[in-house]
């Protein structure tokens, strides 16, 4: 089955299985230095309680008195209980060593190599041995008298008082150790409950209070070591999560009313854009009619021309075929049959003069229907009129018109046909584009108009419209406002436009000039009189 440790029981395992290795291994070091030390102290002992009971037998000056020894022997074991198998050598003077008694029945004890050689250096040799009773400090001491060896002494000596007591320490220390570990335990247990795991209690408690939505949650921090700054960057990050959700709040409302005054003025736009189309329709119905209005009145203006030259062509070889047809009628001597005729043709020539007359007067030009004119507001409708064509042929407009311009006495019909036909040829000037001046101006005393009226005035008006086309090649500017005379392609110009439009000026007192240069445009001047106050239409 597996366990699954929190953070807290983690910490504590690891702890408490820190301190525990760190003490066995203390107990363990501890208690191998405690036997080492106590088996230097013992065989120390051993070696004393050898030498002691070797003193014992030095008085003798030979050893071999086999019953003196034995008893001796039996005191040494009665005294010590931990002496065991005791047997003494005897040295010959050849130095050879022999058993001179023993506590064994029969005695086996006998000397070894290591043993003769620290006898023969006077020192006392102390050897802890296994054997099948259990482990025993097997001690051999030399025997002196007068200063010479005349014996050892050699004796086992019990290790069991010495392991029991090893053994009782050691299960002392083990408690020690148990004890140790639990209060260590206990100790990191409540070191661990206070100093981390509440604290880390606190701030998991923040955070999901903050997972929740909760921003306001706040850890209190305690002291000032690792968790305690945690917990002051994790409220920090708090604080500055609520700065930024109140930012993004607050730019989130204005995102909403940007949105909402932008969709206003989308709607507002697009209301605009559909009453400037409506407008922009209006403005091209409007452009279509007066532009076949003004087709219309070329093409009349035309035959009214073409008219009154076949009138006049007719009219001069007809009034010289009547002077002479009244020769003859004057005569006295013509037959009656012949007056008759003749009477006839005169009444026919009658007919076809009073019918050129009254065709003559039917297609004259109406005399204007003037009232007073703003021309800028009359500018400002046809430039409207003709931005559309401006925008095809990528014409740039230029408006400059005079804020102080007195009104006109004029028929706006007539001149809006004026100005148009002047906007048309000015644009037809430009067909890769290029730029349009209109100006209007207020010019005082200048050249006499051709008008009656415009003898008392010293104002006029001044219209220029001016392209940046090709220009018109002096050869024709003498000839520009003749009758069936154009400078455009076959197809694209009657010739009358320009001459009807000097013939509605002229009715109007006013003038119209061109200037222009073959590669610098040209410019078409027009001046009207203004309109005096009292002055009758």
């Amino acid at each position: 089955m597996h366990v699954r440790l929190n953070l807290r029981g983690k910490l504590i395992a690891v702890s408490i299985f820190s301190v525990l290795i760190a003490l066995a291994i203390s107990t363990v070091i501890d208690a191998t230095l405690a036997r080492r030390a106590f088996e230097e102290r013992f065989k120390e002992d051993a070696t004393l309680l050898a030498k002691e009971l070797a003193a014992g037998f030095g008085g003798s000056p030979e050893l071999d008195d086999w019953q003196t020894l034995t008893q001796q022997i039996q005191q040494i074991k009665e005294a010590r209980t931990d002496v065991l198998q005791v047997n003494i050598f005897a040295k010959s003077s050849e130095g050879e060593w022999s058993l001179a008694a023993s506590d064994e029945d029969p005695p086996t004890g006998s000397l070894g190599r290591q043993e003769m050689d620290s006898l023969k250096r006077g020192r006392t040799l102390a050897d802890l041995q296994a054997v099948a009773g259990g482990r025993f400090w097997i001690v051999t001491t030399p025997i002196r008298t007068d200063g010479r060896t005349i014996g050892a002494l050699q004796f086992a000596l019990s290790w069991k008082a010495a392991e029991e007591s090893q053994a009782k320490e050691r299960r002392q220390m083990l408690v020690m150790l148990a004890v140790t570990v639990i209060l260590v335990s206990v100790a990191l247990t409540i070191f661990i409950q206070l100093a981390m795991y509440r604290p880390i209690k606190g701030l998991v408690a923040a955070m999901q209070q903050a997972e929740g939505g909760s921003l306001d949650a706040e850890v209190v921090p305690r002291g000032h070591d690792e968790l305690a700054q945690l917990a002051e960057h994790f409220n920090r990050m708090l604080r500055k999560i609520r700065q930024d959700t109140a930012e993004k709040e607050t730019l989130l409302i204005l995102i909403q009313q940007f949105n909402a005054g932008l969709q206003e003025k989308i709607r507002e736009a697009t209301q605009a854009l559909e009453e400037r189309n409506l407008e922009l329709q209006r403005v091209n119905e409007a452009l279509f009619l007066s532009q076949r209005q003004l087709a219309k009145w070329e093409r009349l203006s035309g035959m009214v021309y073409l008219s009154a030259s076949i009138a006049h062509e007719i009219g001069t070889p007809l009034h010289s075929i009547a002077g002479y047809l009244h020769l003859l009628l004057t005569d006295t001597q013509l037959p009656d049959a012949a007056r008759r005729r003749l009477k006839i043709i005169e009444s026919q020539i009658d007919r076809i003069g009073e019918t050129l007359r009254t065709m003559l007067v039917s297609m004259r030009q109406p005399e204007p229907l003037s009232k007073p004119l703003d021309l800028n507001v009359l500018l400002r409708d046809l430039l409207q009129l003709a931005s559309p064509g401006m925008s095809l042929r990528n014409v740039r407009l230029a408006v400059r018109l005079a804020q102080d311009l007195p009104p006109v006495l004029a028929d706006g019909n007539q001149l809006q046909q004026v100005f148009l036909n002047l906007l048309t040829n000015a644009l037809d000037a430009m067909p890769a584009g290029g730029e349009l001046h209109v100006e209007s101006a207020r010019e005082g005393a200048g050249e006499e108009l051709p008008d009656r009226r415009v003898a008392r005035s010293t104002r006029c008006a001044v219209i220029r419209i001016h392209d940046t086309g090709e220009g018109i090649p002096q050869a024709h500017l003498s000839k520009i406002f003749d009758p069936f005379f154009t400078t455009k392609e076959e197809g694209r110009g009657t010739g009358i436009g320009l001459a009807v439009c000097r013939q509605i000026i002229h009715a109007h007192g006013g003038t119209i000039e061109v200037q222009s240069q073959q590669g610098s445009g040209s410019t078409f001047i027009v001046r009207l009189p203004l309109h005096q106050e009292g002055e009758e239409a």
